[in-house]
């Protein structure tokens, strides 16, 4: 067992009981946060994740050992509509943060206001200032930053170097990490624990208030208890962050 990792589903032999405030069914970056809000605020929370807890000694360079230890469905999750789209799906303690390539992007402007304009009420709903102050935030703790020109490579400054000569507006992506050693392996997880995914920073934070986190442990339906006020879950409050194809087969 770990410092991050309460229960190990492995190990489980016999029925388990927990209660909590929260339970937080998926350890990816949105379960993460939600975890982490809810633990500074002084509530119980019990965290589960289908996937395991992998660390930088863990990861190799194979891919097909990634996908098949990291990934939801090997990597071959598919959306279905007038094409057919893949996408990845991590399936390890820190979601797809775990496997994705550490870029960040706030949102626009311009993208919020096309929001506004669709659904009025979300102005005063979440009004931009506090999407971008919610941002600042998070980059402040994943520690965003532009990439650093050691790390971008030849090919990347050729390409700004298009680009001025183009007259086109470019700029170094921002990533969360520290320490980035441009190893090319952000797919298979990390080798050098660079990358500040949700489970090297949100989830030690939860835990570090008292969050508790269960390790491969599937939830396939969440069952609620009768009383006089009607049918509801047992748990004072639940947050599906399971990603977005598997949430809504919960």
């Amino acid at each position: 067992m770990s410092a991050l990792v309460h229960t190990d589903g492995r190990d489980v032999k016999v029925a388990l009981t927990a209660e909590a405030d929260v339970v937080v069914v998926g350890s990816g970056p949105a379960g993460a946060a939600v975890s982490r809000a809810c633990a500074l605020a002084g509530l119980t929370v019990i965290v589960l994740e289908e996937g395991f807890e992998a660390r930088p000694r863990d990861f190799n360079a194979s891919g097909f050992r990634a996908m098949a230890s990291l990934y939801r469905d090997l990597g071959m999750s598919v959306a279905f509509g007038p094409s057919v789209i893949p996408f990845l799906q991590g399936r390890a303690v820190g979601g797809t943060s775990v496997i994705n390539g550490a870029i960040c992007w706030t949102l626009p402007r311009d993208v919020h206001e096309a929001w506004v304009k669709a659904d009025p009420a979300l102005g005063d709903a979440l009004p931009f200032e506090a999407v971008a102050k919610a941002e600042s935030d998070v980059e402040a703790r994943l520690n965003v930053r532009p990439t650093e020109p050691s790390v971008a490579g030849a090919k990347n400054l050729l390409l700004a170097k298009g680009a001025e000569a183009l007259g086109l507006e470019h700029r170094p992506i921002r990533r969360n990490e520290r320490g980035c050693e441009g190893s090319g392996r952000c797919l298979q997880g990390c080798p050098n624990g660079a990358k500040l995914s949700v489970d090297r920073t949100y989830l030690p934070d939860a835990v570090e208030r008292g969050a508790r986190l269960f390790a491969g442990v599937t939830v396939t339906r969440i069952r609620g208890v009768a009383d006089r006020m009607g049918y509801r879950p047992h748990p004072v409050a639940r947050m599906l962050s399971a990603g977005q194809t598997t949430t809504i087969g919960i």
